[in-house]
């Protein structure tokens, strides 16, 4: 089964998180790199509900992740020079796709921060 990260909207229905969410990003699919930086530290379980059945989802900390992805992206192999140095084209397409992996958990940290300060709903990064 593929797993992917996806910033949500949940309504509530007497004081209860519906279990019927809106998309607010698109699902970003996790790949191996990912399922190794996205610690189970940031991550908790929460319950929503759908017409008397009870379902649990996964929820990412966006705070830990950006704070995470702050410090991996600050570290000296991802600097300009350094990509420069690397010989081997293997390498310097696995540091590109890193890269790209970063930036697109950037933007779902982003997407979330900008949801949760406009909406009304619950906004949550949630495992999908």
């Amino acid at each position: 089964m593929s797993m992917s990260l996806l910033v949500a909207s949940f309504s509530s229905v007497n004081g209860k998180l519906d279990a019927d969410y809106s998309d607010l990003s698109k699902k970003f699919h996790v790949n191996d790199f990912i399922n190794n930086f996205v610690s189970d530290d940031f991550m908790t379980s929460f319950k929503v509900y759908d017409e008397g059945s009870e379902y649990t989802y996964k929820e990412i900390n966006p705070k830990q992740l950006l704070d995470k992805l702050n410090i991996t992206s600050s570290s000296e192999s991802y600097l300009c020079e350094e990509i420069a140095k690397i010989k081997r084209i293997e390498s310097l397409k696995i540091k590109a796709q890193d890269l790209v992996m970063l930036n697109q958990m950037y933007q779902l940290c982003v997407t979330y921060y900008s949801a949760a300060s406009s909406s009304d709903n619950t906004i949550k990064l949630i495992v999908a």
